[in-house]
């Protein structure tokens, strides 16, 4: 197999939600250590999670995939239609605007599956079709696009300073997955994070090293953790690494019969995204993990909070969180309705979500008002 279909392989594997990469090759845990317990400091009740608003889309949403929240309150949904592009609403829920898919003076979203809202009132999405930086003014102009070159690029986050933002890339000549500390519109300042990837892997094993979760806090630093579990290494943005959050946990494996669904998903749409390789290839690389991903998402909430989408054997039509203090202590367990598929929070701490339910598989967004008691231990202070 060729360089270029080996690379077309692997790009279309990293997109593939079920393809859960793990830290191969990554050294993170290089010393044995004894891992916190997964018990939070928070006892169970002590969280409730109250409804606030639901989105009422009128038909203009199809497939919401990202959100984000604005400081004035306005919500931003990315709609994966045909084609896909940004949904604006103003705090009441009325539709404002729509960007990414009509407009003749701008570049169309084509790859996209994931978007940034700057503090510099600008979004950021990573369009991996064409591998290009799109941003868009949030009054609806459209900025700038930039081609990303040498690599591919994966995913995009800005930081507190004007024009700054961490560009998440592959970079296959080189065999590695790099974190870079960018400024608009396309200077390098630091490689904040990387992970070399062996050479002469399967595609398979290739994705998995290429891929992985990454967040923001308010202060810049870069949040980062694999699928297949803790710990979660927080940077500065020159790289250094201030801390580490750890908490043990064990996988659950997946049954047979979602073993077979994901396998022929993964197969049908890697056909369709690289027709010219051959069968066996596509077959191999088609086949999921055994297990379920420890971690689904990664988000800091106003507080500096860190929130852990994950997956629980014991949960029934919710979708836990794990969340930590800013020292790093396992402070709470969340529980919120439905399948989330996607968060983000607005300057208050309320909590929006992209859900479906078991009554309802259609996602839609809603918002949530997350109410902490009293922790039972008295050595938290950060409430």
């Amino acid at each position: 197999m060729s360089s270029r279909a080996f690379q077309a392989v692997v790009f279309s594997l990293v997109m593939l939600a079920s393809c859960t990469p793990q830290r191969d090759g990554e050294g993170v845990d290089d010393q044995e250590v004894a891992r916190p317990p997964d018990r939070p400091l928070m006892a169970p009740g002590s969280v409730s999670v109250v409804e606030r608003a639901r989105l009422a889309t009128d038909g203009r949403i199809e497939s919401p995939n990202d959100l984000a929240v604005d400081e004035e309150g306005n919500l931003y949904v990315l709609d994966l239609a045909d084609p896909p592009r940004i949904v604006k609403y103003d705090s009441t829920g009325r539709f404002v605007r729509r960007m990414g898919d009509a407009d003749a003076e701008s570049e169309q979203l084509v790859g996209a599956l994931e978007f940034a809202l700057s503090p510099w009132n600008t979004l950021l999405a990573v369009d991996r079709s064409q591998n290009k930086l799109l941003t868009y003014l949030t009054r609806g102009t459209f900025a700038s696009s930039l081609d990303i070159k040498p690599g591919f690029a994966l995913d995009v986050h800005p930081l507190p300073g004007f024009g700054e933002f961490y560009l998440h890339k592959w970079s296959p000549e080189l065999s590695r997955a790099v974190v870079l500390h960018m400024r608009a519109p396309s200077d390098s300042l630091a490689t904040t994070y990387q992970v070399q990837i062996p050479r002469d892997l399967s595609v398979r094993r290739e994705a998995r090293g290429v891929n992985f979760h990454t967040a923001v806090d308010r202060q810049g630093r870069l949040y980062v953790a694999f699928y297949d579990g803790y710990p979660v290494r927080i940077l500065e943005p020159d790289g250094q690494t201030v801390g580490l959050v750890d908490l043990d946990r064990q996988p659950i494996p997946k049954s047979s019969d979602q073993i077979a669904r994901e396998v022929e998903e993964n197969l049908e749409t890697l056909r369709e995204r690289a027709p010219d390789i051959d069968e066996g290839i596509l077959a191999e690389a088609a086949q999921p993990d055994s297990v379920l991903p420890i971690i689904e998402e990664l988000i800091v909430d106003p507080l500096g909070r860190l929130w852990v989408r994950t997956n629980r054997s014991e949960t029934v039509d919710v979708t836990p969180f794990d969340v930590f203090n800013e020292a790093g202590d396992y402070f709470a367990r969340v529980d919120v309705p439905g399948k989330v598929v996607r968060t983000a929070f607005d300057t208050t701490g309320v909590l929006y979500v992209i859900t479906s339910t078991e009554s309802d598989e259609q996602l839609a967004v809603f918002a949530y008002e997350i109410r902490f008691e009293e922790p039972q231990s008295t050595s938290d202070s950060s409430t």
